[in-house]
């Protein structure tokens, strides 16, 4: 966030957010091959509830971290775009 107090639009949110999940998702398919000494898919049901169970119990350092993202990523933005502001100095084209 460039400027304090301003609030996180919901959808930079949630794609900050994104990758954190799948994270979630495969951590608790290993986990849950692991307990079963087998391959076991993602969409199966008991590493979906887990998967809830986790993002709900971690809910605040799962928005927390993907607003430290948010906010690292608009400091590595450049302010300016140089290739556009070169092709606004050029001539048109005829």
């Amino acid at each position: 966030m460039s400027e304090p107090g301003k609030k996180t639009p919901p959808s930079e949110l949630i794609k900050a957010e994104i990758p954190i999940v799948e994270k979630i998702i495969r951590d608790e398919t290993w986990y849950e091959g692991e307990r079963r000494g087998a391959f076991v898919d993602p969409n199966d049901p008991t590493v979906q509830s887990k998967v809830v169970e986790v993002v709900e119990k971690c809910a605040d350092k799962i928005r927390d971290e993907a607003i430290k993202k948010i906010g690292s990523d608009e400091k590595v933005k450049p302010q300016s775009d140089p290739v556009r502001d070169a092709r606004s100095n050029e001539d048109p084209p005829a």
